[in-house]
């Protein structure tokens, strides 16, 4: 019964490709770009080692932030952060979460079982 529930909340998962703005904490979906608060991501690498440019204006920064990855990280997304390209700590989380991110996971997969 017990695997049953687990495959149910796993088959409820959004895994998404998602980068992080270090300022504001903001997590943006790769396929997404440009983002409704004007945000927007660049690929400037070639497979497989493809790097991003993120330009987020940080709640309302007339300036963009630039921030740059090498790889974008497997996140579950819930569906509200799916239909924005974007979410709070909460909405979207890394698959492999460290601790201190535990309860904040958890808490985003309850979420998804009830959207």
């Amino acid at each position: 019964m017990a695997q049953s529930v687990q495959l149910k909340r796993r088959m409820a998962l959004r895994v998404r490709q998602c980068v992080e703005c270090p300022n504001c904490h903001t997590r943006y979906l790769i396929a997404f770009s440009p983002f409704s608060n004007g945000a927007y991501l660049v690929r400037t690498g070639s497979n497989p080692f493809e790097e991003y440019t993120l330009y987020c204006l940080c709640q309302g920064r007339h300036l963009p932030s630039v921030s740059r990855w090498r790889q974008a990280k497997a996140c579950e997304v819930s569906k509200a952060a799916h239909d924005r390209g974007y979410g709070t700590l909460d909405e979207i989380c890394p698959l492999a979460c460290p601790p201190a991110h535990e309860l904040r996971c958890a808490a985003s997969k309850t979420t998804n079982l009830k959207s």
